[in-house]
């Protein structure tokens, strides 16, 4: 499986969201330190930019949301997905379906 690289995907929370170099590195530890199993290869591929690949959990996937929002905040809807993987989907289904509103 897969490694996420930290100092790599701060650099892509960096550049993508325009926070400082400490903030993002932050953010990427917390993301290696928490990360289900089944969606560290979609943080990979959004660290090399590669399509993301549809990996359910309990019926969502992390391009489903994002289509589903119609925008890219993937650090959202990766948070979204953790809470589904940990069994918290009902939680996390009103935030899911909120952009459709």
């Amino acid at each position: 499986m897969k490694q996420i690289d930290t100092q790599k995907l701060a650099a892509k929370i960096k550049t993508e969201y325009g926070i400082s170099e400490q903030a993002a590195f932050e953010k990427a530890a917390q993301i290696q330190l928490d990360c289900p199993e089944q969606l560290v290869q979609n943080v990979y591929e959004w660290v090399e930019e590669r399509p993301l690949t549809d990996i359910f959990v309990d019926g969502y996937s992390l391009p489903m949301i994002l289509y589903i929002w119609g925008n890219r905040d993937f650090l959202r809807a990766f948070r979204l997905m953790q809470m589904v993987a940990n069994g918290e989907t009902k939680q996390a289904e009103p935030a899911i379906w909120e952009m459709r509103r």
